[in-house]
């Protein structure tokens, strides 16, 4: 069964023409290195985030008490109100 793709409009046929000159090759395989790329680097990102979350559940689950809320400031001043 062949499946089928279609580029319409003038910038996509042209991107693809562009990128099949600077890789030397067809526009169908530019198109599908190109795709695969941006799917790699998207999954990545993803991979990336999830590891970032991860380390951020684990560091706040060995503080013990919760962080202060960003709009206590006591801890930034002294008992004379001047910046500690």
């Amino acid at each position: 069964m062949s499946a089928v793709l279609k580029i319409e409009g003038e910038e996509g046929v042209a991107l693809a023409n562009r990128l099949a000159t600077l890789k030397r090759t067809s526009p169908e395989d530019a198109v599908i290195k190109a795709m695969r790329a941006e799917v790699a680097r998207d999954e990545d990102i993803q991979a990336r985030l999830a590891r970032i979350h991860q380390l951020t559940a684990e560091i706040r689950a060995g503080l013990g008490e919760p962080l202060p809320s960003s709009t206590d400031h006591n801890l930034l001043y002294g008992d004379d109100g001047l910046p500690v």
